[in-house]
């Protein structure tokens, strides 16, 4: 049977030394953010000897680098590097000072600007704003189905997940994606996640490519009021009928999965609620 790597447990440090004190409360926490920015414990040795056993020149544990987010990847080695070290003195001495150095992992991370394609120059001028955020919104706002996602006006946090987690290049590529998708992504902050379903969703309706199912259904059914009895749609699971004016291949998957899905029924006989 396969043991688990002894580093795994956040007071490792207590097999590579005596500290068990707030030292090793540190150590503990910044265990914690690794799995937070990776998906995995950083593990010592080949993941089998105890950790007191392991030669004393190995002062850091293997990291998951290739798991780190590309644009972070610098800074989380050298925060890992100091905040997971065998050696209690030379970690961070405090924890003010371990949180102050997360945050410095981040920081600044907002200031690059997009690039620029000669469509995004055209329609935003060329002589764009000096503020990096007014930017990013001249970008968005520029921006086209074609349009790369490096200059549609994303952070370089929200850029970098596209590109790595959703395989995704271009703004009409984002814009297909379900919001849902978005927010199920490992190891993303809730910033970068909320970013790009906003893009999304602020594209889509400048685009015209996602028409909410609801809408189209009411103004369907309003243009249909003064039509001739059995000119409706095609019905529908519900036993609805679909509008027959939504072009649904315009029309997301989540906006027909809420249109297809049964209404809540009540009552013993399961008679549909009313419409």
């Amino acid at each position: 049977m396969t043991r688990p790597c002894p580093c795994s447990h956040h007071l490792a440090t207590r097999l590579l030394n005596r500290a068990t004190d707030a030292a090793a409360e540190r150590y503990a926490a910044a265990v914690t953010l690794h799995e937070m920015a990776s998906g995995e414990l950083p593990c010592w040795g080949d993941g089998v000897t105890e950790p007191k056993l392991l030669d004393p020149a190995e002062e850091v544990p293997q990291l998951a680098e290739d798991s780190f987010d590309p644009v972070l990847r610098d800074r989380l080695v050298a925060f890992f590097g100091r905040g997971l070290h065998r050696d209690p003195g030379k970690r961070f001495g405090s924890l003010k000072d371990l949180t102050r150095a997360w945050t410095d992992v981040f920081r600044d991370l907002d200031q690059t600007p997009p690039l620029t394609t000669r469509h995004t120059v055209d329609r935003i001028g060329r002589d764009r704003p000096a503020d990096p955020g007014a930017v990013r919104e001249a970008a968005a706002l520029a921006a086209t189905a074609s349009t790369a996602l490096a200059a549609a006006g994303l952070t370089a946090r929200a850029l970098s997940i596209a590109q790595q987690q959703l395989d995704i290049a271009t703004v009409g590529e984002l814009v297909k994606i379900p919001a849902a998708r978005i927010m199920r992504l490992r190891g993303v902050g809730l910033g970068p996640r909320n970013e790009l379903v906003r893009r999304a969703r602020e594209w889509r309706r400048g685009f015209g490519v996602a028409e909410s199912a609801e809408a189209a259904a009411n103004a369907a059914v309003r243009a249909a009021s003064s039509a001739a009895p059995g000119e409706g749609g095609e019905p529908t699971a519900a036993g609805r009928k679909a509008p027959a004016g939504v072009n649904w291949s315009r029309v997301n998957l989540d906006e027909v999965t809420r249109h297809l899905v049964p209404r809540p029924t009540h009552g013993q006989g399961g008679a549909a609620s009313s419409l």
